[in-house]
């Protein structure tokens, strides 16, 4: 008991020091996700943003944590990292300049915690003092073991660090990069897709360090825990959540007779799926249910008594047992179906053999297309189900000395039921004669699958979920409202999966409910050149927090040093007159540079990337080209009027190289001679 003790006075003493180590600043910033507080903190007096700041060290050195809630509002209890309700809350921070500012309104009373707070120094300190004199009853309040720190409410998307290693989830991220291209965006959704999967990505800004983070992140890409999309003019409905798509109909000789409409589903359904269901674990393993292949299969006859044992001997042994005729298919040859087809047709000259006849095709998919991770759904007749498996083993003869049942493979079954489940919510289409067949992906219920094995008992398990990430690329340049449809709603925190509100919808092609998973991440880039922010859906910019990336001049000082060009100088100057000729939304990013290190590396993008971009800017006006990079990279001649008569004008053309001094000769213009230059 002494250990335990010093180990939470411990856990006490760095809770507090961890809370008095920021600064003011620092704290305020770790509410800003909520956008009232975030605007109103910058018309606080600085008695005010004191007086907030000892609040928050308050609560947090005693254990508890603050946290956002959907209304918003920014609240202080005991909040587990899981994604469901607080398990405890105190008060709420009511932001109010005029009183109260802070009160603590639920479950108080037990505590003997009551009262309003004003929004000044008196109003803290008897805040501070009431809430350290309850600091025996509130650490007894709720459970707190292992005891952890109280926590910020940017902490909640972060792992607890005392769980070692546990993907405990936060709220969901919605979270939208914007800025002029070349600002690092596509770079930085990378560092936050990895953050959100990992808890923390620590990767220094180095060569190096950037290597590393592109590993980590192909890794997660490898996993299918992160996906890519970029969005165009083009892109809808169809090609992001789920469309129609057409599949040849063939005749008993394979022939195509026609082509039927076949739902399919998007990158986002994918990945919501994957979310939804990557939480499984079989024994120490996680098992992905969504990328594998789902087969139905029949067990014996269901109206046949005497094949029951089918059902039971492969649920007792491990296996799965086929029938359809005593032939040993184990010789390499047989991994062609004409070569199945020829051997029926061989043992069997009277019958009306045709290589699609279910005597050939149901021992070619048994033996060949059947593969070792796809999932074997066992029918219980064509209206339920009774068994979930996932195939372990290669193809086997086993000779019986009635000469049934003959053929078999390894499985581990996962879950079974001798009664069965409905199979409408598995699979609407319900399942056919078919003795084995592949289900179609898109009308299959995998998140009942997933269910249904970690509810088991048996092998599988549902363990933490697991972040998932998508990254939107290029988001503004789709109509939004279009390609999200009714799913738009579902990206809300609280209208997600498992949430007090969240909804369903009925998706139209698959005729499937929906849902968004908590654990499902969203982060998209937005190039503000292309169109501008302003413009964007309101639907998107109420579900998404947005974080400029600007272009960073400083940056650009190693690179400086390695060409021999003040490159720091240079941008600055070049983005400068671009606002004032133009905005700011068609600035020129660090990253145009950044890579640079000589000066032909230096020119070399002047030519062929800064250019090109201003000609796309001006709209091919020499004029303004010339003024923001002047005479060193930008010459002209003048033509006279073929007439004689008209005014002489400018041809501008690209020099052929550019000298040193074309990065200097023009930075000692200030922004006002630009007008009237490129007027001139």
């Amino acid at each position: 008991m002494e250990i335990d003790a010093q180990s939470c006075s411990e856990s006490k003493i760095r809770s507090q020091q961890q809370g008095l180590s920021l600064s003011d600043e620092q704290i305020l910033a770790r509410f800003d996700r909520n956008p009232e507080f975030r605007a109103r903190r910058l018309d606080w007096t600085h008695e005010q943003r004191a007086a907030f700041c000892r609040m928050a060290r308050a609560v947090h050195a005693v254990g508890l944590d603050w946290y956002h809630t959907d209304i918003p509002q920014i609240r202080f209890g005991r909040k587990s990292s899981q994604l469901r309700q607080a398990e405890g809350t105190l008060g709420s921070l009511l932001c109010r300049i005029t009183e109260p500012f802070l009160q603590f309104t639920h479950q108080s009373n037990s505590l003997g915690l009551a009262g309003d707070y004003p929004f000044d120094e008196n109003g803290a300190e008897r805040f501070e003092r009431i809430i350290a004199d309850a600091e025996s009853v509130i650490r007894s309040w709720r459970e707190n073991l292992p005891e952890r720190q109280g926590k910020w409410p940017d902490e909640y998307g972060q792992p607890n660090q005392t769980s070692h290693g546990s993907t405990d989830m936060t709220m969901p991220t919605n979270l939208i990069l914007y800025g002029p291209p070349g600002t690092g965006k596509t770079y930085n959704t990378a560092l936050e897709a990895v953050k959100l999967c990992d808890g923390i990505a620590s990767y220094p800004e180095t060569k190096e360090g950037r290597s590393a983070l592109m590993a980590r992140y192909n890794e997660l890409v490898a996993d299918k825990r992160i996906a890519f999309v970029t969005f165009h003019q083009n892109y809808g409905y169809e090609d992001f959540v789920e469309g129609l798509r057409p599949v040849p109909i063939g005749n008993n000789d394979g022939e195509s007779v026609g082509f039927h409409l076949q739902p399919e589903p998007g990158i986002f359904r994918l990945i919501a799926e994957r979310a939804e269901t990557g939480s499984l674990v079989v024994g120490s393993e996680p098992l992905n249910v969504v990328d594998r292949a789902v087969y139905k299969m029949s067990l014996g006859e269901v109206a046949d008594s005497a094949d029951d044992f089918v059902f039971t001997e492969s649920i007792k042994n491990n296996y799965c047992l086929f029938g359809f005729c005593d032939i040993d298919w184990t010789n390499q040859r047989f991994s062609d179906r004409e070569e199945i087809f020829s051997e029926v047709k061989k043992q069997f000259p009277d019958e009306d053999v045709t290589p699609n006849k279910g005597i050939v095709q149901s021992p070619d998919v048994f033996r060949n297309q059947l593969q070792i991770g796809d999932i074997l759904i066992i029918s219980k007749g064509n209206y339920r189900f009774r068994a979930i498996g996932i195939v372990e083993g290669e193809y086997e003869y086993a000779p019986r000395p009635d000469g049934r049942y003959c053929h078999r493979r390894k499985v581990r079954w996962l879950w079974h039921n001798k009664d069965g489940l409905e199979v409408s919510e598995l699979y609407p289409p319900k399942f056919i004669q078919k003795t084995l067949y592949r289900l179609k992906d898109a009308e299959l219920n995998r998140a009942l699958i997933a269910r249904l094995i970690s509810e088991s008992g048996g092998q599988g398990t549902e363990g933490d979920p697991l972040p998932h990430v998508l990254i939107i690329d290029e988001i503004n340049r789709a109509n939004v409202s279009k390609v999200f449809g009714e799913l738009i709603t579902l990206l809300e925190p609280d209208k997600r999966a498992g949430m007090d509100n969240a909804p369903t919808v009925f998706l139209p092609y698959s005729k499937r409910q929906f849902s968004v998973p908590a654990n499902l991440h969203i982060v998209g880039t937005m190039n503000t050149a292309d169109r501008s922010i302003a413009l964007l859906d309101t639907a998107l910019r109420r579900r998404f927090n947005f974080r400029e990336m600007a272009p960073e001049p400083s940056l650009l000082a190693p690179a400086s040093e390695n060409t021999g060009i003040n490159l720091v100088h240079v941008l600055t100057a070049i983005n400068d007159r671009i606002e004032y000729l133009l905005d700011r939304e068609h600035r020129i990013g660090h990253a145009f540079f950044i890579g640079c290190e000589t000066a032909e590396q230096v020119h070399d993008t002047m030519r062929h990337k800064v250019i090109p971009l201003l000609q796309e800017y001006f709209f091919e006006d020499w004029s303004r080209i010339h003024a923001v990079l002047g005479d060193g990279f930008i010459g002209s001649r003048m033509l006279k009027c073929p007439l004689g008569e008209g005014e002489d004008k400018p041809s501008w053309f690209v020099r052929p190289e550019f000298s040193l001094d074309a990065y200097t000769r023009k930075l000692g213009f200030t922004a006002t001679d630009l007008l009237q230059e490129a007027e001139a």
